[in-house]
């Protein structure tokens, strides 16, 4: 199938809109955001969440229209960021997946998911003795 071929130009694509397969090229083409933005009716958002690189100016314009679980595990974001969509992010995977400051995880303590923390998170020795109740001392041994 053409749609797999990973050397098409985004004017092939283009000229090519209406025969191609848009759930492939979301998935196996590097598609810049501007693009995303003139096709955005054609791409799939929730494969465009996890297989591109999205900024976070462009998940903001496009907020109703990403997936927020593969935003959380697939994309780079900000404290800042996930302080803003704090309501929409999925925190297991926050937890999971984004670095984390040990303030950032304290003011969010009752969101975050502190098995994972306790197995992903650089957590200091001091961070862990002040919050020896909701670290989960099994996984951080794994560490």
């Amino acid at each position: 199938m053409i749609s797999h071929n990973k050397e098409l130009s985004a004017s092939f694509l283009i000229k090519n809109k209406d025969l191609l397969n848009w759930k492939t090229i979301s998935a196996n083409h590097k598609l810049s955001e501007s693009f995303i933005d003139n096709y955005k009716h054609l791409v799939y958002w929730g494969i465009i969440s996890e297989h591109q690189s999205l900024s976070e100016k462009f998940i903001e314009k496009y907020k109703h229209l990403v997936d927020w679980k593969k935003i959380s595990e697939h994309q780079n974001l900000s404290e800042k960021f996930i302080e803003k969509y704090k309501n929409k992010v999925d925190w297991k995977l926050i937890s999971l997946y984004q670095n984390l400051s040990e303030k950032f995880i304290e003011q969010h303590k009752n969101k975050v998911d502190w098995s994972v923390i306790s197995h992903t998170q650089k957590l200091s020795k001091k961070f862990i003795d002040k919050h020896k109740d909701l670290i989960n001392w099994e996984e951080l041994a794994l560490v």
